[in-house]
């Protein structure tokens, strides 16, 4: 089988959905399908090993679709898989037509939705046109998977739910990493407690919320230390002030190390030389959340948020999760400082993290996601041609 995967943005640009086709993408190749992608012209990186990218497309807009529908003639793919939004993307109204116009070249089409219930009205509006002219539709969480089966009713059957994978995993280290000589270089001793965030830095991710309840714990333990793994992109440099400024008042500058944007080894090293990790999203926890299953895939326990919502199926606060509610500062410090003193929670949620992690491996969601490829070929097969039926 071969599959063109369409993402806007793809490594080395800093986009989530980018890292999730990559991943996506090197796992299909070694489950034996041949996989091309075709994204952005604007980065250049070493070819990657068992898939071909086409850097093909200049701008998203209407040249930019004219771009890539020539490199998928040359490509010729029995799949094409559009994953849905990306950076790159932006608010080009062209795309919500890409799925017709391959339609109509007698195309197979999947679409990934990878954020539909928290995106604005409009970019929802946008999403369903796509979807309505899919084939069939992958979303990664039940909130999503829900949403958007009332809105197809008529197709819900072919809309799936995979969730994503880590795209950081303990696997991506160098043989010289030591654990202590990477705590000292941010001044934490082997019985300091280490605090790390992970992520993108902007406003709904709640990293101000974790600067205000590190200053609390910081007064109890002098000797932790919090690390930020992660930066601020060009569009949210006045927010990056605000949280340099927010931890000099503080009074915890000496006590916080920002890593700024890091090759995925580098990552890996920060996640392991920390002992807990904590994620105050704002609109609470998700399976979505590629820097919580990243904490998971590397043995840390997380303290996390929710928001008026349950929290997802098969995260037990207490037992493999630590849950406050989002936006309690104090609750949150609490909880930091309670799985400090309580060896016993820390344990068992540590222990229980390997079978949560399992949900998410990347060979099961190659596997599942293949199974919808090959539902899109035996639908078309049985009708003696390409289904055009929405």
């Amino acid at each position: 089988m071969k599959v063109c995967l369409i993402s806007g943005a793809f490594p080395p640009e800093h986009c989530g959905v980018g890292d999730y086709t990559d991943c996506l993408a090197r796992h299909l190749a070694q489950s034996g399908v041949e996989v091309h992608v075709i994204t952005s012209s604007c980065y250049q990186s070493e070819p990657p090993p068992g898939f071909q990218v086409h850097r093909a497309v200049r701008r998203w807009n209407s040249l930019g679709i004219r771009e890539l529908l020539g490199a998928l003639h040359s490509i010729d793919a029995d799949v094409v898989h559009i994953q849905f939004p990306s950076i790159a993307f932006r608010r080009t109204l062209a795309l919500a037509l890409l799925p017709v116009l391959l339609r109509l070249t007698r195309r197979k089409v999947i679409l990934t939705l990878h954020e539909y219930a928290i995106a604005k009205l409009i970019s929802r509006v946008r999403q369903m046109v796509m979807a309505a002219a899919s084939h069939h539709v992958i979303v990664t969480n039940p909130e999503d998977c829900a949403k958007v089966r009332r809105v197809l009713f008529w197709k819900k059957k072919r809309v799936h739910q995979i969730c994503i994978g880590a795209n950081i995993e303990p696997g991506m280290l160098s043989e010289q990493f030591n654990r202590e000589s990477r705590r000292r270089t941010f001044g934490a001793s082997r019985d300091s407690l280490v605090i790390c965030f992970f992520g993108n830095i902007y406003p709904a991710k709640g990293i101000e919320d974790l600067i205000e309840a590190f200053g609390i714990v910081s007064k109890d333990l002098p000797t932790s230390r919090l690390v930020i793994i992660g930066s601020c992109d060009a569009a949210n440099t006045l927010f990056s002030s605000f949280i340099k400024r927010k931890i000099i008042d503080a009074g915890i500058a000496d006590k916080v190390y920002v890593s700024g944007f890091l090759p995925k080894d580098e990552v890996s090293e920060l996640l392991l030389a920390s002992d807990l990790c904590v994620l105050p999203f704002r609109d609470g926890i998700s399976l979505r959340r590629g820097s919580f299953l990243a904490a998971v895939k590397h043995g840390l326990p997380v303290v996390t948020t929710i928001s008026n919502s349950a929290p997802p199926e098969g995260l037990v606060d207490g037992e493999n999760v630590v849950l406050v509610r989002a936006g309690d500062v104090q609750k949150l410090a609490d909880s930091i400082t309670m799985l400090l003193h309580s060896p016993e929670t820390y344990i068992r949620v540590k222990q229980n993290l390997a079978a949560l992690g399992e949900r998410f491996s990347w060979s099961e969601i190659a596997r599942r996601t293949l199974d919808v490829y090959r539902a899109v070929e035996d639908q078309t097969n049985a009708i003696g041609g390409t289904d055009n039926s929405p």
